[in-house]
């Protein structure tokens, strides 16, 4: 906290019949220096955060079911349906703090 500084004048007064008609400052000294009040405010930027969803896809690999056929000779077989690889779409949310990829969570 700033506190006032005291400065002491001293002059000598001249009166003629009750009248000033003179003043003559002989010293002028500072008693008590003053101190400085010191505010610090703010200056760092608020992070910048956003979030995003990206998607993405990736096979997925198809099974082979083997079962028993009563019909077949054995040692051989017949393909009744085709295999084929499905498709899975994962979804993230994706968190950046200024600029800077801080999180990822994968939602589906």
């Amino acid at each position: 906290q700033g506190q006032n500084g005291v400065r002491t004048i001293v002059e000598t007064v001249t009166l003629t019949d009750g009248q000033e008609t003179s003043r003559v400052e002989k010293s002028n000294t500072i008693t008590t220096e003053a101190v400085d009040e010191i505010i610090e405010y703010g200056t760092k930027q608020a992070p910048v955060v956003e979030t995003r969803e990206e998607s993405r896809t990736e096979p997925v690999a198809y099974k082979t079911v083997r079962r028993p056929n009563a019909t077949l000779a054995v040692g051989f077989e017949q393909v009744i349906q085709q295999g084929q690889n499905g498709v899975r779409t994962i979804v993230e949310t994706v968190t950046l703090t200024d600029g800077q990829e801080t999180s990822r969570v994968e939602k589906s």
